[in-house]
Parts: C-alpha cells; sequence; structure tokens
C-alpha cells in the first residue's frame, strides 16, 4: 500500500493538480494578467506604474480579451479607465467600437481612457467621435481630445483643429491644438511676418522685449503657392527666420527648413 501511495497516487494528484491548473482559466488568469492588472491598479500615480503597463502590453493580444471582459464586467472607473487606454496601445480592431461607444460614458474616467486609447489607433473615420469631445467639460479630456485629432493627418482633422484655436481660450489646450496642427501640417512658403502671442492670447507688439519663457508662442506667416499659411513654431527658429526666408516642412513631422533668402531681398 505504502508503494501504491508513493508510487501511484501521489504522482496521479500531481498530474491532476498541474491539468487542473493549466486548463482552469481563472486561476491561470491571477497568475498572470490579473495579477498585474492589479498591481497596475494599485500603483497608479506612481512611477512603477509604467512598468506594470508595460509588462502587460509585452504580452501582446493574449491579453485583449481579458481585457474587454474587465472594461464589460467591473463596477470601477479605473479599471474601466485602463482597460480603454491599453486596448488603445494594442491597437485592437475588436475593441475600437468599445472605445469609440466609451466617449459618450456619462463618466468623465471612462471617457479619459478611450480617448488617450485612440490615440494609438487613429483613424479618419474616428475623427469626428473625438471631436465631439473638443466641447468635453472636463479640461484633460479636452486637451486630449486635442492631442488625438493630431494623431490622424486627414482633412476633417486639420479643419476641426484650424476652427478649435480660433475660439479656444485655455491657454494650454489651445497651445497643444497648435502643436497638433504644426505636427500635420506641411509648409513651403516665404515668411511674411513674424509675430508673437501672450500667455493670453493677444499678439504682443513687434518691439516688445519682455518675453515670459513657456507662455509666449511663436508664430510665422508663410506665404504660399496656393494661399498663406500660420505656422507655430519653435522659439530657436523664431528668433533665425527673417522676413523673406522660406519655410520648408513636411507634414507628420516636426522638422523645419529655413532657407534664407539672398541679402538683396531682406
Amino acid at each position: 500500500m505504502k508503494y501504491i501511495l508513493k508510487y501511484v497516487l501521489i504522482p496521479l494528484v500531481v498530474i491532476a493538480s498541474l491539468v487542473f491548473l493549466i486548463f482552469h482559466k481563472p486561476i491561470v488568469r491571477y497568475f498572470t494578467f490579473d495579477k498585474t492588472f492589479n498591481k497596475l491598479i494599485e500603483n497608479r500615480g506612481r512611477n512603477v506604474a509604467v512598468d506594470y503597463v508595460n509588462e502587460l502590453l509585452a504580452k501582446g493580444s493574449r491579453i485583449e480579451e481579458p481585457l474587454i471582459n474587465k472594461y464589460k464586467n467591473s463596477y470601477s472607473v479605473v479599471d474601466k479607465y485602463y482597460a480603454l487606454y491599453l486596448l488603445g496601445r494594442l491597437q485592437s480592431e475588436k475593441a475600437a467600437p468599445l472605445l469609440l461607444d466609451a466617449l459618450r460614458s456619462k463618466e468623465s474616467g471612462v471617457r479619459a481612457g478611450a480617448v488617450r486609447g485612440l490615440k494609438y489607433m487613429m483613424k479618419p473615420e474616428y475623427v469626428q467621435p473625438v471631436a465631439g469631445l473638443l466641447a468635453d467639460p472636463v479640461r484633460d479630456i479636452r486637451f486630449d481630445a486635442v492631442s488625438t485629432l493630431g494623431a490622424v493627418n486627414s482633412p476633417e482633422s486639420v479643419q476641426i483643429l484650424s476652427q478649435f484655436v480660433r475660439r479656444e481660450r485655455d491657454q494650454n489646450i489651445w497651445a497643444r491644438a497648435w502643436r497638433s496642427l504644426r505636427y500635420l501640417l506641411p509648409a513651403d512658403g516665404v515668411v511674411a511676418e513674424k509675430f508673437r502671442i501672450n500667455k493670453n492670447l493677444q499678439i504682443m507688439p513687434a518691439d516688445e522685449m519682455q518675453a515670459e519663457v513657456g507662455y509666449t508662442y511663436y508664430f510665422l506667416r508663410l506665404k504660399e503657392t496656393n494661399g498663406e499659411k500660420i505656422m507655430y513654431v519653435t522659439r530657436p527658429l523664431w528668433q533665425e527666420a527673417k522676413v523673406g526666408d522660406r519655410l520648408e516642412k513636411k507634414a507628420e513631422t516636426e522638422e523645419m527648413r529655413l532657407v534664407p533668402a539672398p541679402e538683396k531681398t531682406r
């Protein structure tokens, strides 16, 4: 009996336990997805949270279904936020309808997760749903909306952002919208005017010497073949640029090139 127990029953119990663990998905998930996801939630807002995000993303498509289930079944807005954000980071086509629907959620945390996730998988057909958040009552969500719109280069996204900067009065959101336009727009024109805008979103006099670091915004008005264009540029480039120089820039890049004008034309 001792030998039967040692060489038959115990090995069978061990094998059965291993099979149970391998095929019992809730237990397996606890030691894989759920454990890491819970650690992320516990450490949100800390630097270490990034490590848990990367650990989850490294699992790739294996966490797509668990994330969808987490979003659908959890009562926690924080859980839903991270589920949507991570699904966007995974560029999950299966979850795209969930993210788009979540843009209209009553919970601001859910809307935030959706718009931040969509930034990583933006398409022209998502522009209108995201643009609906430009009037969101939550400031951070409006900020993320203009950032996400800047992730897709389409005539519609450029038009929406171009109209938005004319009416937005929140300094940081306004500046972020201009950065999105700077990334999206190409440029190939002659500098016709240089001007600056202060933190109150007012044009500064050309002879104004004072400029608050971080609160002064620099612009060039260009004459292009098909009309004029306003470009938001960096301070060093603005200082270097002279009227008559040519500014060249490809779409979907931050890289700009100044071609000096011949001396006699300056």
